[in-house]
């Protein structure tokens, strides 16, 4: 769909909405990267917002303690969650990165 600069993504509804990309050596983290979403949470739950699965695979999630966290190659000794609660009314929208 048309995104505010350039194409986006719509994922419409609140269950199981997600979008998957086939395997390609440019997800590889190769150096320094930046990546974010716009979420919206309505409960306290383990989800994963975006994730690259095999060798060197990488994980942005919500826990179910209320953080959000970042794990590297499945690991949670290479992983770092937020200091603060992810909002979970269902009406907030947050930026993570």
């Amino acid at each position: 769909v048309a995104g505010k600069e350039g194409l986006a993504i719509a994922l419409p509804g609140t269950l199981n909405r997600y979008a998957t990309a086939p395997h390609s050596s440019s997800l590889n983290i190769t150096g320094a990267i930046t990546i974010s979403a716009w979420i919206r949470p309505n409960d306290v739950h383990v989800r994963k917002i975006l994730t690259k699965t095999g060798a060197g695979g990488y994980d942005l999630g919500l826990s179910s303690g209320g953080k959000v966290s970042f794990i590297l190659n499945g690991n949670s000794a290479q992983s770092v969650q937020s200091a603060t609660s992810y909002p979970a009314d269902g009406s907030t929208w947050m930026h993570v990165a």
